[in-house]
């Protein structure tokens, strides 16, 4: 049996530019026939990621890096330019079937992200062959232990996104792919939105100088955004290794910095520091679904509750015509998003902690 969360939100923007394209302009994207605030799926998971490092003990998360030698030296207090070290590192990457980069020694040739409890251990084996008088030998010696805990042992950023980069040295594709145990959509504005330009100008300071220091532009939008994420949890739980208890901090972490993290890029200049209007996540069985159908036709007035009305009625008219009932859900939402909501749905509601804690519950029971 399938087991799923879908995650929906809503969450408004002021005037901001907190995921841009290679010519710094605001991403955006056309749906329903005209153009939308878009923030990448990628700039979304950064934040969490970047939210897990805030609330989740270091060893429970990955690093994901290019430069072997360097993560190793790190964790040893070596110098990352000792020949010596170099040489082991090298073995290391061979017994593990990391492609090295040929011409940046010590380097591999594409990312490489494992959990910190794999790099400490790696860390180890490197140092043990370093203090040894045949380090290839000292290497070889744990070949079967490197390659089986670079497949194990997984940090729970990896068990969420997932690892496709660590390409193997033999041209034959990864020996470590893990499979993401989360997908996430791009987050499109329900309204539509058009890129507008901040013309501004920098001040000289000095005495008696004239005119401005610089002057420059910067392109925004404001808009609120639909957004959406589902996790599976069959999926999270293999990827864990069958851990219910790591199952559960990873869940509860996970919806928390769904609900709080936020993209930096600009917030100096447009401190877009908003909070989701509202948040249901949807236990299925079935399969999980995408709500944005309900903003084909984009909203024009009363923007967070006719949103929110939207997506309870897309949701409604899914489960009616397909019959894809729901197995639980869970509501959080702030006055504004509650005009659409009847007493009986507003007496549903729940904090974020109460949302956070009965969504984990409920699929840990399940599982």
């Amino acid at each position: 049996m399938g087991l799923f969360i879908d995650i929906h939100a809503i969450q408004t923007l002021p005037p901001a530019n907190l995921n841009r394209d290679e010519n710094g302009r605001p991403k955006t994207s056309i749906y329903g026939g005209v153009p939308r605030m878009r923030v990448s799926s990628q700039a979304w998971k950064k934040a969490i990621r970047d939210n897990f490092r805030d609330t989740l003990d270091t060893g429970r998360l990955g690093s994901r890096s290019r430069e072997f030698t360097k993560m190793i030296a790190q964790r040893i207090n070596r110098d990352p330019e000792d020949e010596h070290l170099l040489k082991v590192t090298g073995e290391l990457m061979k017994a593990a079937g990391l492609p090295s980069d040929k011409n940046r020694p010590g380097s591999t040739s594409a990312l490489q992200f494992f959990g910190e409890q794999q790099w400490q251990k790696l860390a180890q084996y490197a140092e043990e062959a370093y203090g040894s008088t045949d380090p290839k030998k000292s290497v070889a010696s744990h070949r079967t232990d490197i390659k089986k805990l670079l497949d194990s042992d997984r940090s729970i950023d990896i068990a969420f996104f997932g690892r496709m980069s660590a390409s193997s040295d033999k041209g034959t594709g990864s020996e470590y792919v893990v499979d993401a145990a989360s997908q996430f959509a791009h987050a499109i504005s329900v309204n539509r939105a058009d890129v507008e330009n901040d013309y501004y100008a920098a001040v000289d300071d000095c005495d008696n100088t004239s005119g401005a220091g610089m002057i420059g532009e910067t392109g925004y939008l404001s808009a609120t955004l639909y957004r959406y994420a589902c996790v599976d949890v069959n999926l999270l739980n293999r990827n864990l290794g069958y851990d219910k208890e790591a199952v559960r901090l990873a869940l509860s972490t996970f919806l928390n910095a769904f609900a709080l993290s936020l993209p930096s890029g600009k917030q100096n200049s447009f401190g877009h520091q908003t909070l989701p209007s509202f948040i249901e996540t949807v236990i299925r069985t079935d399969r999980p679904i995408n709500l944005v159908e309900a903003y084909e036709k984009p909203v024009t007035t009363d923007t967070i509750p006719t949103s929110v009305q939207r997506l309870l009625e897309q949701q409604a008219d899914y489960q009616n015509t397909y019959g894809l009932a729901a197995a639980d859900t869970f509501t959080m939402a702030d006055l504004n998003a509650r005009k659409a909501m009847d007493k009986e749905q507003q007496d549903m509601l729940l904090t974020l902690p109460q949302l956070v804690s009965e969504t984990t519950n409920t699929v840990i029971k399940a599982l």
